[in-house]
């Protein structure tokens, strides 16, 4: 069968290539779901960025906002409760996953490896390569209770990644910015639980030496990502 898994792919590069291998064994196809990599403002800012010179500047940042505020609305369905075992023996089965992957870290680098990079990140990192490719390197990390900050190189262009959680107020945010001399390009993208919610492009510009500038904003599309996802693995 042809599979579409949903992120995380795998715990591990181990896991990952295991997959991979599977999938070429048996001459199918396999395909990560990263919805935002399809949405159609996405793919714009992707054209455009190509047309920036000097980039000095790439910022990724995102507002973890509550989920029940945009998702309570929904006709949602609950299942039932599995039994104590069966979770115990999943949470066991992570736990195993995680020390695999990064060892016996401390507590607080592998709730982040888990809570945070594995179920949230990977849309951002994944987001970046789309944009920018493989980075040199990575800088810079800083890892707390509340958050995470990441600073990667690409050459000239220094790219921060910001990440925090802030559960007070339902107003999600994920932002891709790059800023070059002469415009500046931010992407964003609304809570990924709103159905056909469009993501804002937003062109700034100015002439030079001149006190004058301007700002576009731009809806490509109403396209729900997550359906373009589907048609593109179909």
């Amino acid at each position: 069968k042809h599979v579409l898994v949903e992120k995380p792919m795998c715990f591990s590069v181990a896991e990952g290539r295991a997959m991979v291998e599977a999938a070429d064994k048996a001459g199918v196809t396999l395909m990560v779901a990263y919805n935002k990599r399809y949405d159609p403002a996405y793919l714009r800012l992707v054209e455009e960025s190509t047309h920036l010179q000097d980039v000095r500047l790439f910022r990724i940042t995102t507002l973890e906002s509550p989920l029940d505020p945009y998702v309570s609305h929904y006709n949602l369905r609950r299942g039932g409760p599995l039994p104590k075992e069966l979770v115990q023996k999943l949470a066991d089965d992570n736990q195993a996953r995680i020390t695999a992957a990064i060892g016996e870290a401390d507590p607080l680098s592998r709730w982040a490896y888990h809570v945070v990079l594995l179920d949230s990140l990977v849309h951002e990192l994944n987001a970046m390569r789309g944009v920018m490719g493989e980075p040199e390197r990575l800088e810079y990390s800083d890892i707390r209770e509340t958050g995470l900050t990441a600073i990667f190189k690409y050459g000239a262009t220094q790219c921060i990644l910001a990440w925090v959680d802030l559960p007070g107020i339902a107003r999600y945010e994920m932002e891709l910015a790059l800023y070059s001399p002469d415009r500046r390009l931010t992407l964003s993208f609304p809570s990924p639980f709103l159905r056909s919610m469009p993501t804002l492009l937003v062109s700034e510009t100015g002439e030079l030496k001149s006190p004058r500038s301007s700002r576009t904003e731009e809806i490509t599309s109403f396209n729900e990502s997550f359906k373009e996802e589907l048609i593109h693995f179909h």
